[in-house]
């Protein structure tokens, strides 16, 4: 008994000293500061007068246990701002040195005591990170709630505040991602596009007039009346897979030798199926990029069947000129520029008036469809049975949307959802939907979770690095390179910096 007091004594008088010494040193440290100030920054910055709003002749411990200020000193001091040029009485290199490493051990010091603070995906990580996980196109943020800013950053973690209707607005999302991304193969419907083509003239410089008009999200283009015409369909594509699109409309022929400049001239004529040449082509955004990723050629009485993802849209081009249809219209190939001849010229040409579009399907082969996200997640479960491949879908899904590798416990929560909405249908796609809307509503998600320790573990760096460098979340081999526990080594982080960039 004698034993354990004599330690307990021993322990309280080493605590005691070290709490001496720490406040000794603290008041050095404090009082050297507060020298370099008077020296140096009191004449504009004293009693006297006070240059934003700064007084350091009363500089004491409040001042230097305050954070922001301390920021404020390294900042100006760094930047060569303070003290200026013209000061009579400038301190060495060697003093700004001492008293700046003075004040970033205070402000590290203060900063090591602060609570962490826990950083929601801003809006455009959101979606970088569901397209990069899901292998999409999704355009979500402008869905979200518009995120606080600071100095024009968007991405600081106390500024990224969660309410209920923000919170509102993330689940709607989170419902309509999982819709989109995966599910039980949905039924084909049709939506019909009409246009009513009232010649509506966008002036330009002489001989360039050009014809706009947009109606029921259709938008055709030419620089004049009778020019090739480019048809776009602001199309919302729900699910990827086969559409056919049926174009109804009729052409019309010119004569070449009436000088169009001073009149537009068109004359409906019975022309054959040869020169009802149409071609479609589909495009991710035609703001990023206006380069076709397919392109098939058919006739004004076809319908054309096109493969779809989410976020592609739909352009049409009538040509004006003759051109010879491929046999084969079921094949996707690249049209072959015209020929620069004048003989052209003196070629009757036709325009296309659309009336209107139908857009059917979406129509599939077999389900599911054999995609990216497919691919990635689902051909390789093993076992026939559904609850266990419903399961080892969700875990893939939910080790890569959390960034990190998920307990059994955590799992439970997402199997018994699954569970409970597959006993509905036995639908393991449906099944695995419902997860998936819980898991893009988890804190898991939507927070950089970071770990309770202020040490970083693997997995954190490997997020901090991708958020950082690539505002997405981290790849397969960052991923792996966490796993093995090599993301601390400084070398390997380099390298994955050099890499990623």
């Amino acid at each position: 008994m004698r034993s354990r007091s004599l330690l307990a004594f021993l322990v309280v008088v080493a605590l005691g000293s070290a709490t001496s010494v720490g406040a000794e040193k603290h008041l050095a440290e404090l009082d050297q500061s507060k020298a370099f100030l008077t020296a140096h920054c009191v004449s504009c910055h004293g009693n006297e007068k006070s240059k934003g709003d700064h007084n350091f002749e009363t500089f004491s411990d409040k001042e230097w246990n305050d954070r922001e200020l301390l920021n404020d000193l390294l900042t100006v001091l760094r930047e060569k701002e303070m003290p200026p040029k013209k000061a009579e009485k400038k301190p060495s290199a060697k003093e700004v040195a001492a008293f700046e490493k003075l004040l970033a051990k205070q402000y590290l010091a203060i900063k090591s005591t602060l609570p962490g603070v826990l950083t929601r995906l801003n809006r455009a990580e959101y979606e970088n990170t569901i397209n990069d996980a899901f292998f999409t196109k999704l355009e979500v943020k402008n869905h979200l709630p518009v995120d606080n800013t600071r100095d024009g950053f968007d991405n600081e973690g106390d500024k990224l505040v969660m309410s209920p209707y923000a919170m509102d607005s993330y689940f709607r999302v989170a419902s309509g991602i999982a819709e989109k991304v995966v599910g039980g193969m949905p039924g084909p419907s049709t939506t019909v596009h009409s246009y009513y083509n009232g010649k509506v003239r966008r002036l330009g410089s002489k001989g360039f007039a050009r014809y706009e008009h947009t109606n029921d999200g259709v938008t055709v283009e030419g620089f004049r009346y009778h020019d090739l015409s480019t048809i776009g369909f602001k199309y919302a594509v729900i699910w990827p897979g086969y559409y056919d699109v049926k174009i109804n409309g009729h052409f019309t022929f010119y004569d070449a030798s009436i000088d169009h400049k001073e009149r537009d001239l068109n004359f409906k004529v019975a022309l054959g199926k040869e020169n009802e040449r149409l071609s479609i082509t589909t495009n991710v955004d035609p703001k990023i990029s206006r380069e076709a990723l397919s392109a098939q050629e058919f006739l004004l009485s076809d319908k054309v069947r096109v493969y779809l993802e989410p976020g592609q849209n739909l352009v049409l081009n009538s040509h004006s000129y003759f051109y010879p249809l491929p046999k084969d219209l079921s094949k996707l190939t690249r049209i072959p520029p015209f020929p620069r001849d004048d003989k052209l010229a003196k070629l009757p040409k036709t325009n296309l008036h659309l009336i209107s579009a139908e857009v059917t399907g979406p129509f599939y082969d077999s389900w599911p469809p054999k995609n990216d996200f497919y691919k990635t997640y689902y051909e390789d479960l093993k076992g026939d049975d559904p609850h266990e491949k419903c399961q080892q879908f969700i875990k893939k899904l939910a080790v890569k949307l959390f960034r990190r590798p998920v307990s059994d416990s955590e799992l439970k929560r997402f199997f018994d959802v699954a569970k409970k909405r597959y006993e509905t249908d036995e639908n393991v796609l449906d099944a695995v939907q419902a997860a998936l809307t819980m898991m893009l509503c988890s804190p898991k998600f939507l927070y950089k979770v970071e770990g309770d320790s202020l040490n970083l573990d693997d997995y954190a760096i490997a997020s901090r690095l991708s958020y950082f460098l690539w505002n997405s979340l981290p790849d397969d081999r960052l991923i792996k390179l966490a796993s093995e526990g090599k993301l601390k080594d400084s070398s390997v982080r380099s390298a994955e910096a050099l890499r990623m960039l």
